[in-house]
């Protein structure tokens, strides 16, 4: 019964953030006054949030960067706009070729028409256009840098929003022509703050360059690019243009709003696990930290609940490699060390999930464990606390049969984590 209310659970968080679904009441409500309506999108619900939205008549085009399988599924337009594949977590040529195609259409939106920029995770690499001076793959490079690091998605944003040309406001200065600008946002940072997801594009930023800077020194990548440190410096100096500040004319007449977040996920899986018989269900979105940490603490959690519980946590861990290769993701980590907390549990199992339907380089998006995961593990020849220890989380939950693949899903809203034990 427990694996079978985990599963119901995935179809429920998935059905809660689907971004067409979502997308359609903000929309309604910000464009009430466009005449016509220019679309612009990244992210990895970008497409199907502009499907959301495409058939209104108002809409006379725009250019949408997404995923390579919603891309593909599209066949590369959707309705009068087009949508341009883009690559993540690393940008790449076409992720700079693409947010140049998109830069060039904002600034061609003029009178008579409103933008509508859709937003969402994975928006920063797609939305990849490097300041003058700085090459694209110097900023990928560094963004994986940053990754393996165990950077923050809030640092790895604020040494984005100061290298590239549409972050942090940058979009928005391309809107002034408009009528108007509405963004809407299926967010995956904790918070929902604007000026974080997808590294602000069209909200203003309070960080610098030297908060930027600060990023580097902490995780000593100083060296890793010197010709993005030495941009960062002469930016600290003064002599590169700041980001749009939250007062700026451009960022200030945006209309935005938050149609989907990791709370949306986190009380549809509540409701509908209340609706299973789970008479007490703790809620906390946020939640962060190293992977198996927080693994290790909702592993201990559900072990000492009474039966008919449940905890159901929103947010966004991380993995730090320290030379590691690595082979599975931050919620098979989290699962994994769960799985070694709950090991001879009886009637305890816990979910995590990648809401995005990819976690970490694998074709999985997360893993259902439960109280015999370790022991199939052993069955298979694998030692679990070693795999946790060497970030090769995948391979013990490939051994175990524990994986959850469901492909890539058109929509992000972070991390759902979900400790149950049903009555």
């Amino acid at each position: 019964m427990t694996r079978e209310v985990l599963e119901r659970a995935i179809g429920v968080i998935l059905t809660a953030v689907d971004p067409a679904r979502v997308v359609a009441g903000p929309a309604e409500r910000l464009l009430a006054d466009a005449a016509r309506i220019v679309v612009l999108g990244f992210g990895k619900a970008s497409a199907r949030m502009c499907a959301g939205v495409a058939s209104d008549p108002r809409v006379v085009r725009g250019v949408v960067l997404a995923t390579p399988e919603e891309a593909d599924r599209v066949g590369g337009a959707i309705g009068p706009v087009e949508v341009l594949a883009s690559d993540h977590p690393r940008p790449t040529a076409r992720n700079e070729a693409g947010a140049r195609r998109l830069a060039d259409a904002a600034g061609g939106v003029g009178a008579g028409a409103w933008a509508l920029v859709l937003i969402s995770g994975g928006g920063s690499a797609h939305l990849a256009l490097p300041r003058d001076g700085l090459r694209g793959v110097e900023l990928s490079e560094l963004t994986d840098g940053l990754l393996r690091s165990g950077a923050s998605i809030e640092e790895i944003n604020c040494v984005r929003r100061h290298c590239e040309q549409l972050k942090g406001g940058g979009l928005a200065r391309r809107l002034l022509g408009a009528d108007g600008v509405a963004a809407i946002a299926i967010s995956d940072v904790p918070g929902d703050d604007p000026a974080v997801i997808a590294s602000g594009p069209v909200s203003g930023d309070t960080t610098t360059f030297a908060d930027a800077l600060g990023v580097l020194r902490r995780h000593a990548l100083l060296g890793a690019c010197p010709t993005v440190t030495a941009h960062l410096e002469r930016g600290a100096r003064g002599a590169e243009p700041e980001t749009a500040r939250p007062g700026d004319a451009a960022v200030a007449r945006v209309a935005y709003a938050i149609a989907a977040s990791g709370s949306t996920a986190a009380d549809a899986a509540a409701r509908m696990l209340r609706a299973e018989g789970m008479d007490r269900v703790e809620v906390a979105t946020g939640v962060h930290g190293p992977a198996r940490d927080v693994g290790r603490e909702l592993g201990r959690r559900v072990t000492r609940m009474r039966r008919g519980a449940a905890i159901v946590w929103a947010g966004e861990t991380t993995v730090r490699l320290n030379g590691h290769a690595g082979c599975g993701g931050r919620n098979q980590e989290v699962a994994l060390a769960a799985a070694l907390e709950l090991d001879g549990a009886r009637g305890a199992g816990v979910l995590a999930l990648a809401t995005d339907g990819v976690d970490g380089p694998t074709e999985a998006g997360g893993a259902i464990v439960d109280g015999g995961t370790v022991a199939r593990i052993r069955a298979r020849g694998r030692d679990a606390a070693a795999d946790l220890l060497a970030h090769q989380s995948g391979r013990s939950l490939a051994a175990s049969g524990d994986r959850v693949v469901i492909g890539p899903t058109g929509t992000n809203v972070s991390d759902v984590l979900i400790g149950v034990r049903p009555g």
